[in-house]
């Protein structure tokens, strides 16, 4: 069994995506606060104006609606923001696994990794890596990336090394 070299989110990319899921964490419940405060508003209006319960029900039925849609948008927009950053790699010979706070991918060989891109203006590279879970996947969607998508390199504690094993290991998706 080969020794596992296990690269870290940095201190502070760990702080900022700390910081940006609680950001999107919080938003969600503000929203669901709001929701409460209008609907409460709209029942009290609806009595004092004596609408008919069907209008009133539409539309705290549409304003439901409309804020699970902001939630889950929210939601989404921090989960694409904190998994691709805070992803672990722990790195063997023969392959690799990627490892956040919710999630494991299984031991994966390095012919996973199908596509490289330059991320502009930073050292990190995003990798399309095809075999990790479906977050990883809608994300990958999202940056015309096969499989699934993260972020190595200057984001990580000594992540520099892990682009040179992954260029040692795949040096025909750095060929251009």
């Amino acid at each position: 069994m080969t020794p596992t070299k296990i690269y870290r989110p940095t201190s502070y990319v760990s702080l900022m995506a700390g910081i940006a899921t609680t950001v999107f964490a919080l938003v969600p419940l503000l929203i669901l606060y709001g929701t409460v405060d209008v609907i409460l508003f709209e029942a009290k209006l609806a009595a004092v104006i004596n609408r008919p319960f069907v209008e009133t029900a539409s539309s705290v039925g549409l304003l439901i609606v409309t804020n699970l849609l902001l939630s889950a948008l929210f939601f989404i927009g921090g989960v694409s923001v904190g998994l691709p950053l805070m992803a672990q790699f722990h790195v063997r010979e023969d392959g690799f696994r990627v490892k956040t706070w919710f999630y494991q991918s299984k031991w994966l060989p390095w012919t996973a990794v199908q596509k490289v891109r330059q991320l502009p203006f930073s050292n990190n590279l995003q990798l399309g890596i095809v075999g990790l879970g479906w977050m990883f996947r809608v994300l990958a969607l999202v940056n015309w990336l096969p499989g699934g998508y993260v972020v190595v390199g200057s984001s990580l504690v000594e992540g520099e090394m892990l682009v040179k094993t992954i260029k040692q290991k795949r040096p025909d998706l750095f060929e251009n």
